[in-house]
């Protein structure tokens, strides 16, 4: 999938909002410097695109001139911020049960990663492979938010025996990541790798409770079947914006490519209540929207890069997906543009 078709749910958005207005600054503001018009709702169907997210952090990160602005941004996470996946992990048996329900549901929380549960004889190590590449801040959020979760639910003074971090050596140095995770910390790894103590994964937590996290793991594999189906709608527009320059996005090609039939294809976006041809129609206006917003592409070559043999059919079509026509579109948008310039 491509990152930007990756996406993450809106609590943790709600999370970080939390924890820039404990830094003082204006979370709303930030928040729409990233594209991110209002803040989102407290639900798992309520998702962000990743790239968002990266550049809310960025805003973050300059705001505050701190590059290890994760670290802290975690204490500001609630487990009610994860809905369901929350109380089911927090009503765990154990810790090594908690690591497994967060590796079953982890894509409900965000797309970005891949999680492994592993062990030896005296340890058992979470594994998490990057699926796009994450910036910084939101792993290091991540990443410690669970193991401040760990800490809550076992005890404080839980640690890992070691962690390696995909993310490189922050210029501030180590000494911030070796104070909060208490343990041996290195950078620049393929995959970031927490090794706990296996007798401490397996001890049982004072907050157990079976029933409740029954009730939340029949609710967090709800919202899962429900993102599964989203993401036919999300690789169809995919490979649509991969192969658009090439001239050949037919169905019968984007089938082939996402191994199904045309048949089996068209029922699964049926189930969405969409279809091939909304999707295109969507795929043409975001890519001849976003082209117009510049200057250095005529609207007739624009035309032809979104598929129409000639302006006057792009002109119609836009029209209808618009309510304007390319050039006035472009216009409206310059004017937009220089009024911000003036505004800042």
């Amino acid at each position: 999938m491509l990152q930007s078709q990756l996406t993450t749910m809106g609590g943790y958005v709600l999370g970080i909002a939390n924890a820039i207005e404990q830094q003082g600054l204006n979370a709303d503001k930030l928040l729409q410097s990233a594209g991110i018009e209002q803040r989102p709702k407290n639900d798992p169907l309520d998702r962000l695109p990743h790239d968002n997210i990266s550049r809310l952090f960025d805003a973050c990160v300059k705001a505050t001139d701190d590059q290890c602005f994760g670290l802290s941004a975690s204490r500001y996470l609630n487990i009610a911020n994860f809905h369901a996946v929350g109380c089911s992990l927090t009503a765990s048996n154990s810790l090594w049960d908690m690591l497994l329900r967060l590796k079953r549901y982890a894509h409900i929380v965000s797309q970005l990663g891949h999680l492994h549960v592993e062990e030896t004889d005296t340890e058992v190590r979470l594994v998490i492979a990057m699926e796009a590449v994450a910036c910084y801040e939101t792993q290091d959020t991540a990443f410690s938010f669970i193991v401040r979760l760990m800490r809550s639910l076992y005890k404080n003074s839980l640690h890992p025996n070691r962690v390696e971090l995909v993310r490189p050596l922050p210029s501030q140095g180590a000494e911030q990541f070796s104070e909060f995770f208490r343990s041996q910390v290195s950078f620049g790894h393929p995959q970031a790798v927490f090794s706990f103590n296996k007798a401490e994964m397996q001890a049982p937590l004072a907050g157990a409770n079976p029933e409740l996290a029954h009730y939340n793991d029949n609710l967090a594999k709800r919202y899962l079947t429900l993102l599964d189906r989203s993401d036919i709608a999300r690789l169809v527009k995919g490979k649509m914006l991969e192969l658009m320059s090439s001239g050949d996005i037919s169905k019968k090609l984007i089938s082939q490519q996402l191994n199904m039939s045309v048949n089996n294809l068209q029922s699964k976006l049926a189930k969405q209540n969409t279809s091939y041809s909304a999707l295109y129609d969507s795929v043409r206006k975001d890519i001849a929207c976003d082209h117009l917003k510049q200057q250095h592409m005529s609207i007739c070559e624009i035309s032809y890069l979104v598929g129409f043999s000639d302006t006057s059919n792009f002109t119609r079509a836009f029209k209808r997906w618009q309510g304007v026509s390319p050039s006035e579109y472009r216009e409206n948008k310059a004017t937009d543009l220089s009024f911000m310039d003036l505004m800042n």
